[in-house]
């Protein structure tokens, strides 16, 4: 997010921040839901590790002769990966890896009190997919997603939802 020079507001006095222990519920990795890949459904059980990483592709615009910049501006669009590690169970991300097939994915974490963490990717493909089998004990597979960010469709979307009904805990 890249706030314009019109946004900006010049404050008088500092705010003081406060933190209640007694609210502090995190949404954890074991609450997560099962990762939803189009037809593809991979149990949460299975998933070993998610990393999500963005490269929203704003360029910074210097000019000649100042050390001031312009607003930044898009050169392209967003990249966005997520990488998983699985527990092998089945072949159908490997046959959709192969099949060439794009969907959209989704994952929800679900804490305490419905406090969730929605994580979506548009138009997902495969780009890396492998699942060697070099030693003895669980067959991990290794996955890479790649989304697409078009019209009508975001590269990544965050949706977090906090049950707390006030603006103000107390």
């Amino acid at each position: 997010i890249v706030p314009s020079h019109s946004s900006r507001v010049l404050r008088s006095a500092t705010g003081t921040p406060s933190y209640t222990s007694a609210l502090d519920q995190p949404v954890l990795f074991s609450e997560a839901g099962a990762i939803t890949w189009g037809a593809v459904t991979i149990a949460a059980i299975t998933v070993r590790k998610i990393e999500v990483s963005s490269d929203n592709k704003i360029a910074a615009r210097t000019g000649f002769g100042t050390a001031q910049t312009a607003e930044p501006v898009p050169s392209g669009p967003m990249d966005v990966l997520i990488r998983c590690e699985l527990e092998w169970s089945s072949d159908d991300v490997v046959d959709a890896f192969l099949a060439d097939t794009d969907d959209d994915l989704s994952v929800t974490f679900t804490g305490l009190n419905s406090h969730t963490l929605q994580i979506s990717g548009g138009n997902c493909y495969v780009e890396e997919c492998s699942d060697p089998i070099n030693n003895e004990g669980i067959v991990t597979q290794s996955v890479v997603f790649r989304t697409q960010s078009v019209t009508g469709h975001e590269g990544l979307k965050l949706i977090l939802v906090n049950s707390q009904s006030s603006a103000v805990a107390a």
